[in-house]
């Protein structure tokens, strides 16, 4: 079996699309945090997650947002993630306010 279909199969990524929506674990949140540390002006909490494996892992987070400033009025994103297989960094590919 390759390494893809081995992720796969042990841990619940999806190959061909998108897996279910999952509550965020402490081991995807580790690869958020690291995705996400530069980003500044607004606070991200991850709620969500769902998978793909297409050249590496592919990660979408549903996020309740929130401007840094008094009073912010949360609003909720989709914050999309590539991280390639091995030791690469994972990289914020794109974040789209929802509703």
């Amino acid at each position: 079996m390759n390494m893809k279909a081995n992720l796969a199969a042990n841990n619940g990524f999806s190959i061909v699309g998108w897996s279910e929506w999952k509550p965020v674990t402490s081991e995807v949140k580790a690869v958020f945090d690291r995705a996400t540390i530069g980003l500044a002006g607004v606070q991200y909490l991850p709620l969500e997650f769902a998978t793909q494996i297409v050249d590496g892992l592919h990660y979408r987070f549903i996020c309740e947002a929130s401007l840094v400033i008094p009073k912010p009025q949360p609003f909720v994103v989709m914050i999309e993630l590539y991280e390639p297989l091995g030791d690469g960094q994972p990289v914020v590919t794109g974040i789209e306010r929802m509703g």
